[in-house]
């Protein structure tokens, strides 16, 4: 610090000093010392502070200046004030006072122990205010300042505490002082300094006074209950700014198996809730759903159903960086999570060797095959992940909903997640392509949908329960519309945009899901919208362009155009019908048996024919002809016979127009 600088740091904190000392009422901190001595409380004298900064000119003698008390500095102040050592009629002037927490103090003929509980970061003087009133703790003597009201609330509490002073459970939030060791009091010279004194900081200087709804003095609580209500609100400060826009349901589930299993009442169980969603982002503010989805809950863990929601839920939910905080939570309310394996230590469950051994046994050359198979000829992929991007308006959602049945005719369970379109829309176009009802294996999600008791269902994202649905689908097919609805991110973040497209691609690497993601293009209409990494990441990205009539704005002709595939892939357009309803445009035979020959070098003539059967490409005479005919392809021995003889393979000619294999058309 340079000369000027220190002498004008010195100056000014001697100026502050200066005022502050002005503002205090000397009288009335001795007035306010004898108050607590008359009620069996002890007051702490907390003298004026000396501070020290370098002296530029002679650094082995600093430049000293006073400041205003906040906490005693005296030597045994601690034994000082336990003994009233000095009384307050004699206390020096500029001196301030505060109350020594822990010490023991009759009513009734029982005994009590002054507790001061400090609220000291965020909104925790209003939460603690809501979850207080919800479990009928009575308001305390409470003080606070301009700058920092209700900061703190004192009571008499029927049992000792150990301190929770700097323990990282609390997160700073709040601090409950009354110290003890094994449950009886222990001077550890805890202290808190209150009203009338003067607080100062910098160029600040504020009034310590009582709250206007304070009680008139630390009133008798349960010590049990003083707890309960610390560990629920400094809880609901780490939890409500977590909560989502949606899905809020799968929280409030999760925390009420939690709760049950853990021996909750269940209206504990609904009152923690209900103060949780006063303070989340837009609060649901219903107490009888509340209490109707924890009845539900309960039951459901009672009988012991399988696939509930629990913690990992709601890590999933709030989002995976967040699970040590989850986990705090979760320990203040005295939750388990050892069920949780997302908030699990990662430990090695082999050894170094062990897993060498598992990677040369199951290399995968080793594994059984698993050929590529397309649910929609040349543009989806079993087992893939596929973007599926257009304008808006394009047809995206009418040729997505005539997939899904050709999806069902191969045996595909289908679910559709819905965030982006209303009721009557989906009505309408599933009518249009579809028909008046739905296979039983076709399962569509929207935002709309209620459950039997009439509770909103709000459609989920990725998470535990998404996953133990498609666990029980069979060869399941998930559609997400859209992409920007789901993502929870900023789409032009690359590194958001892959984290978001990893965390879905679990469902097709672990789950064996075919997973397509419904995107829209830019504004300038030159291709899909947001960060590069969303083309890097996904299997397959489809272009949808369509044509419009321009006086009826119905469209023509609709095209799908591969930009980005790891398997072969063509282009694709259809047709509609006089009643709206998609119908493939036939591309000629060659082009169609073209493109197996390239999907599967080597192919053998009978292959050939009954993969062009499965496509319905032709009749066998035709193929076969076409197989001798042409000029684009070439046969090659490969290994095996057949009849003795050697087994010729099928390949396109190097000069042909096709695409080999991991390229797109």
């Amino acid at each position: 610090m340079k000369e000027s600088d220190t002498r004008i740091y010195v100056t000014e904190h001697r100026r502050n000093y200066e005022a502050a000392v002005r503002q205090l009422d000397t009288k009335a901190i001795r007035d306010r010392a004898q108050w607590l001595v008359d009620r069996g409380l002890h007051p702490v004298p907390i003298n004026p502070a000396t501070e020290s900064v370098p002296d530029p000119h002679n650094p082995e003698k600093p430049l000293l200046y006073q400041t205003i008390g906040k906490k005693p500095t005296y030597k045994a102040w601690p034994a000082a004030a336990l003994e009233n050592t000095i009384r307050p009629s004699e206390w020096p002037d500029g001196w301030q006072v505060g109350v020594l927490c822990g010490t023991a103090v009759e009513r009734n003929g029982q005994r009590y122990y002054v507790t001061d509980i400090d609220k000291d970061k965020g909104n925790i003087a209003s939460v603690w205010r809501c979850v207080g009133s919800a479990l009928g703790l009575t308001r305390g003597y409470a003080w606070g300042r301009d700058g920092k009201p209700d900061s703190h609330e004192l009571y008499l509490a029927d049992a000792p505490h150990n301190t929770t002073t700097g323990n990282p459970l609390y997160e700073g939030i709040a601090e409950y002082r009354c110290q003890s060791r094994s449950g009886e009091y222990a001077p550890y010279a805890h202290q808190s300094i209150m009203p009338p004194s003067i607080w100062t900081k910098g160029d600040r200087v504020e009034q310590i006074r009582l709250e206007s709804d304070s009680a008139p003095e630390p009133p008798t609580v349960s010590a049990d209950l003083l707890m309960k209500v610390l560990r629920w609100s400094v809880a609901i400060c780490l939890l409500a700014p977590l909560f989502p826009d949606a899905p809020r349901h799968s929280i409030r589930w999760a925390l009420f198996v939690e709760m049950h299993d853990a021996g909750w009442p269940i209206d504990d169980a609904v009152k923690f809730v209900t103060v949780l969603d006063q303070f989340s982002v837009n609060p649901d503010r219903s107490a009888s759903k509340f209490l109707s989805e924890a009845r539900n809950q309960y039951e459901s863990a009672a009988a012991n159903k399988p696939n509930l929601m629990r913690t990992g839920t709601i890590i999933h939910t709030v989002g995976l960086d967040k699970r040590e905080q989850v986990a705090k939570v979760m320990k203040l309310l005295g939750v388990s999570t050892t069920r949780d394996e997302s908030t699990k230590a990662e430990t090695p469950s082999t050894t170094t060797l062990d897993l060498l051994q598992v990677l040369r046994n199951k290399s995968p050359l080793k594994l059984p095959h698993q050929p590529i198979e397309y649910l929609i000829d040349g543009l989806v992929v079993k087992g893939m992940f596929t973007v599926v991007s257009g304008k808006g308006s394009c047809g995206k959602s009418s040729i997505i909903y005539h997939w899904c049945m050709e999806f069902i005719r191969s045996g595909c369970d289908v679910l559709y997640l819905d965030r982006d379109n209303c009721l009557s829309a989906v009505q309408a176009g599933l009518n249009r392509t579809i028909g008046n009802q739905l296979p039983d294996n076709f399962f569509y999600w929207g935002d709309w949908l209620t459950d039997e008791a009439g509770n909103e269902l709000a459609v989920e994202g990725m998470g535990p329960p998404l996953v133990n649905l498609v666990r029980r689908m069979k060869s399941p097919v998930i559609i997400f519309d859209t992409l920007r609805k789901f993502a929870r991110c900023d789409e032009n973040d690359n590194t958001e945009m892959g984290n978001f497209i990893s965390e879905m691609k679990h469902l097709t690497k672990r789950h064996g899901a075919t997973v397509i993601l419904v995107h829209h293009d830019n504004k300038e209409g030159s291709g899909y919208r947001g960060a590069s990494s969303l083309r890097d990441d996904v299997d397959t990205l489809l272009q949808v362009e369509s044509i419009k009539d321009p006086e009826t704005t119905k469209i023509q002709t609709l095209t799908i155009r591969p930009d980005k595939g790891k398997v072969l892939l063509h282009s694709t357009t259809y047709t509609f019908g006089e009643h709206g309803r998609p119908l493939l445009l036939q591309e000629s035979i060659d082009s169609r048996l073209m493109a197996i020959i390239s999907r599967n070098p080597g192919i053998t003539p009978d292959a050939v024919e009954k993969e062009a059967a499965r496509l319905s490409v032709g009749t066998r005479e035709k193929v076969r002809a076409w197989i001798k005919q042409t000029d684009t392809i070439e046969r090659r021995s490969v290994s095996g016979r057949k009849k003795g003889r050697p087994v010729s393979g099928l390949y396109l000619r190097a000069s042909s127009n096709a695409l080999p294999i991991g390229e797109s058309a």
